[in-house]
């Protein structure tokens, strides 16, 4: 294991590089920039030979049923629509053996090294995501096509997954070969994303600010005081809503039923109709297959961040337009104008960011907090810790934070705050998730 120094990535720079399989096999690490020595690492590289081998084993089998139906196949990419999704894969295995993972995984034994370095390890697993997307791709958009060659769809599902389940394992070695890549020590505000399934997400810098509306501030209500001063600890925050991509994702990996998206879209549409208990398993099935800890953010936290520094109704200032968020346009706030009311949600990338790089903080849809429903910020804590009332896990109502596309503009101000029975599902809420950064 210590010898392999990841190789089963090499036929992957082949795609990208004009350098050939013996020049590969022979190069080694790069010279230049971090390295890391492999004796240390021999656990996590036997455990990333792991999914290898098993991603190889996939990769053997779609091989053989391409090679069992050569003609019939011939056909199938004829008839699609875009060429380049049947040359995708079915180049990939069958006509540039040369370039395709499996000449990677040929070529594990013949390399040779005692370090790693960052930046190739870095360009490896580049390309080596690029070309697993590149694969993925037809099972997922063409799967009536594929699935009229016997046993291509199952055999390529499998396959997919032993993909994701690779990429997944070379986070984590990443992780522990280059502690410095780890969102814990990323700077303030610097992004990042550790599987291809998580969500994309911000670190949020520690900082006290006041949560809560003052009592002059235009529609308040009284459930947004009184205002307390909270401390918060650098996290991680979504960057926008969990996306519907990354909820099915879950879903079909937990067999789950899909939730319904109102024909509205899917994609990188906001994940609705999404309960309470839905959004804590997705985060606990997030934090089992990262390592991490992902959760619902707290209401304190939430709104923290959504201010980002701001002490406005808005982040942007004290009116809105629908030209600046999704919620109900009919109505107008503070003198703003009035616009158009979609009436449906809207991709999690509509709208400007934040100055903290937020995505719809204010509209589209109600996020879940992980706080119970308190009617005042009395007993508030100020170390930003979620405010719990009962033991049973999803009995009492909980926070909302946001404002969404059906409500007016009050409901979408940095301190407004709603409540809504976790256990059912609505067409007006979604969630955000956050991560803990320990040191």
């Amino acid at each position: 294991a210590v010898r392999d120094l990841l190789p089963a990535l090499l036929g992957e720079l082949a795609i990208i590089s004009d350098r050939t399989d013996a020049e590969y096999a022979a190069a080694g690490p790069e010279p230049g920039g971090l390295t890391v020595e492999t004796a240390a690492l021999a656990g996590p590289i036997a455990e990333l030979h792991e999914k290898i081998d098993a991603l190889a084993d996939a990769l053997e089998d779609v091989g053989g049923v391409l090679a069992r139906h050569r003609k019939q196949l011939d056909t199938i990419i004829e008839a699609l629509n875009d060429p380049q999704v049947g040359v995708s894969v079915f180049g990939l295995l069958t006509y540039s053996r040369r370039s395709s993972l499996m000449t990677a995984l040929e070529l594990r034994a013949q390399t040779t090294g005692k370090k790693i370095s960052k930046p190739w390890l870095e360009r490896i697993k580049s390309s080596s995501k690029q070309s697993l997307a590149h694969f993925k791709r037809p099972f997922v958009e063409n799967r009536e096509q594929v699935g009229q060659v016997e046993g291509l769809l199952e055999s390529g599902d499998a396959a997919v997954e032993a993909g994701d389940a690779f990429l997944e394992q070379s986070n984590r070695f990443e992780h522990r070969a280059f502690p410095a890549n780890r969102p814990e020590n990323l700077p303030d505000l610097a992004t990042f994303q550790e599987a291809e399934f998580a969500p994309e997400m911000v670190v949020i810098p520690a900082g006290e600010f006041t949560m809560g509306s003052p009592e002059d501030e235009p529609e308040r209500r009284d459930t947004e005081g009184p205002q307390v001063e909270v401390r918060i600890k650098k996290f991680a925050l979504g960057i926008y809503a969990v996306t519907f991509d990354e909820y099915d994702a879950f879903c079909r990996d937990t067999d789950r039923e899909l939730p319904a998206d109102e024909d509205w879209g899917r994609a990188r549409y906001p994940a609705i109709n999404v309960s309470w208990p839905d959004a804590q398993v997705y985060c606990e099935w997030l934090s089992e297959k990262t390592g991490a800890e992902y959760r619902l953010p707290s209401e304190a936290e939430w709104e923290y961040a959504c201010r980002a520094g701001t002490e406005t109704p808005f982040w942007w200032g004290d009116t809105i337009t629908p030209d600046q968020a999704n919620y109900d346009g009919d109505v107008a706030y503070n003198g703003g104008a009035t616009g158009e009311w979609r009436g449906r949600t809207l991709p999690v990338q509509s709208f400007e960011p934040n100055p903290w790089k937020l995505y719809q903080v204010h509209g589209n849809v109600w996020e879940w907090c992980a706080d119970d429903w308190w009617d005042t910020h009395n007993g508030a804590s100020v170390d930003g810790m979620p405010r719990v009332l009962s033991a049973n896990w999803g009995i009492e109502d909980k926070v909302l934070r946001g404002g969404s596309w059906g409500y007016g503009p009050r409901y979408l101000r940095s301190a407004a705050r709603d409540d809504f029975s976790p256990v059912n599902r609505y067409i007006v809420v979604g969630f955000r998730v956050a991560r803990t950064l320990t040191s």
